[in-house]
This record gives C-alpha cells, sequence and structure tokens, in this order.
C-alpha cells in the first residue's frame, strides 16, 4: 500500500514538472510572438511614415512646378505687354520677374534706387492709383502666433501675379486652398500679414488680403528674385531686407542661371522657420547658410532637405562653388 501511494505521488510530481516546462515554453513562445508583432508594427509605421514623408515631397514638388509656371507666364506677359516691369530701374533688379520686396508697391517705389525716371522725382512708384499706391505692407504682431519671419519675399511675389498677372494669376489659381492660405488670422478671422490701404495697421475690409502659397507642410515657399544688388548701394530707399540677404539673393538667382528661385524648406520646415532658428548662430535660413562663404555650400543640417526644382542648383549649393 505504501509502495502504491509512493507510485502516485512520483507520478503526480512527474505530471507537475511536465505541465510546467510545458507552461515554460509557452510563455516564451508567447513572448516571442509579441516581439514579432511589435517588430512588424514598427516596420509597417515606420513604411508608412515614409510613404507619407515622399507623397508630402512630390506633392510639393507639383506646387512648385505650377508656381513656376506662373512665373514663366508672368514673364511671357511682360514681354508682350509690360505692367510692372515697364520701369527700368524695376526690370534691372528683377529681370521680367515679380519682385521679392514689398517696397516695390508702396509710394517710395524700389529699394536701393536713388532717382528713377517715373512720375515723381526719387519715387519708383510700380503700382497705379488709386487703390494701391498707399498700401503698405503691415504685420500684426498682436495676433498669437504671429508669423515671426513675415515671408516678405513670397508676398511680394503673389501680389504682383495678382494685381499685375492674367494667365499667370489663372495658373497659381489652380492650386487647391490647402496650398494658398491668409497665414495666421485672429479670431475674427483677420489675417495678420496684409496690405494695408488706409495705413492704419488694422484690417479693413478694402485692404489687400495676401494668400501665401505653402508646401504640402503648411509652411509658406521662399522666393528669390533680385539679381543686381551692390552692397552700399540702398539709398535713400532702403529695403527692409538685410543688406546681406539682397546680397545673397542676387548670388542665387545667379547660380540659377538668372532666373528667380522658388524652394520650400522641406519636411522640417516648421522647426526652421521660426525666429529662433532663423535668428541663431546656426544661420538656418537659406540665405544665412552662403553668407560670407565664398565657396557657397549649404551645409546647415537645417537646408539638407530643402526642395528644389532645379537638381542642378542643388547640386552646386551642396557641393560648393569657387
Amino acid at each position: 500500500m505504501a509502495d502504491e501511494t509512493k507510485r502516485r505521488q512520483i507520478g503526480v510530481f512527474h505530471r507537475e514538472g511536465v505541465a510546467g516546462r510545458r507552461c515554460a515554453v509557452t510563455l516564451v513562445e508567447m513572448l516571442v510572438v509579441v516581439v514579432i508583432i511589435a517588430i512588424l508594427l514598427w516596420a509597417v509605421l515606420t513604411a508608412s511614415s515614409a510613404l507619407i514623408s515622399r507623397s508630402k515631397i512630390k506633392n510639393t514638388e507639383a506646387v512648385l512646378t505650377v508656381v513656376n509656371e506662373a512665373l514663366t507666364e508672368f514673364e511671357r506677359e511682360q514681354k508682350s505687354n509690360p505692367t510692372l516691369t515697364k520701369n527700368r530701374a524695376y526690370k534691372k533688379r528683377y529681370g521680367l520677374f515679380p519682385p521679392d520686396e514689398l517696397e516695390v508697391f508702396t509710394p517710395n517705389g524700389i529699394p536701393g534706387e536713388g532717382n528713377p525716371r517715373t512720375r515723381a522725382p526719387g519715387r519708383a512708384v510700380m503700382v497705379p492709383k488709386p487703390p494701391y499706391e498707399a498700401m503698405t505692407f503691415y504685420s500684426d504682431p498682436s495676433i498669437p502666433n504671429h508669423d515671426a519671419t513675415e515671408h516678405r519675399d513670397l508676398a511680394a511675389m503673389v501680389v504682383a501675379i495678382e494685381l499685375f498677372g492674367d494667365g499667370s494669376r489663372s495658373i497659381l489659381d489652380r492650386l487647391s486652398d490647402k496650398n494658398r492660405t491668409a497665414g495666421v488670422v485672429d479670431d475674427q478671422g483677420h489675417p495678420s500679414q496684409f496690405l494695408d490701404k488706409n495705413r492704419n495697421q488694422k484690417w479693413d475690409g478694402d485692404d489687400f488680403q495676401i494668400r501665401y502659397v505653402v508646401d504640402d507642410w503648411g509652411n509658406p515657399l521662399s522666393y528669390f528674385a533680385q539679381r543686381d544688388f551692390v552692397a552700399g548701394n540702398m539709398k535713400p530707399n532702403p529695403s527692409s531686407n538685410h543688406p546681406d540677404w539682397n546680397e545673397e539673393s542676387t548670388e542665387l538667382v545667379r547660380l540659377n542661371r538668372g532666373k528667380p528661385i522658388i524652394m520650400s524648406y522641406g519636411p522640417d520646415g516648421a522647426k526652421q522657420l521660426t525666429k529662433e532658428a532663423m535668428g541663431s548662430d546656426a544661420e538656418a535660413s537659406l540665405v544665412g547658410d552662403l553668407e560670407n562663404k565664398q565657396d557657397h555650400i549649404a551645409d546647415n543640417p537645417f537646408n539638407a532637405d530643402n526642395i528644389y526644382l532645379n537638381a542642378e542648383l542643388k547640386e552646386k549649393l551642396f557641393r560648393g562653388l569657387e
């Protein structure tokens, strides 16, 4: 009897040991499965993120293509029936393309022109009156999340096409609402940046609202058009841009074979287009990155993902030129 009891106890212990080992194997298998699922999910999410990024890049390239078509059509229009570019001083500075400075649309005229031959001595008024001559660019700092970088270059391009373009304006209008925005607005929908007709520094219904062109990340494009800037030639109507900006803008146009540049700051544009980044020692802007570099190398990490239509220009900026 005692032997029978002993054999039963040994059988129980044996079965419990086997069951314990089987349970341990099952837990290991479950952990392996969980790890495999986690890896697969990570791979899927990474692939999806890369796919979305590539899609945004392609869409942004499509936006740049449309804007470039509008610029080309604007040049054709100015050759056949000049409106904005009939002034010789303007043509010397920007060619037959829209400007990248909003001073062109104010009574002071073209920045850097000493005594242009226009309607009034010392003034190069490019816009007809009324209603546009009295307008000045206003940027309302009281609106929350007010755009720190202002994007005056892009605003000038858009204003020129919308006021003086015909076919070029129609081309720009092909862009979807997703890629056309008034920028930052207040709680009443009034834009923070506009051409202020009454010069009272507040939005009125008859002011000219600027609709910016943005990339697929919602960040404004950047535009460079100057081609004749010479340091010191800033009187009597100085540009609001820093002289170094104007000088490097001219150099960029030269590198682009005399054509203006339209570009996106890419996926990291939201971090790049801030007062902290643009005003730091890192010189995050493209112009700041190239400033005082004779070899013209764009080596700031922020600019590595910039999107240009001209692949040759991008290669030049990364390879550098002597």
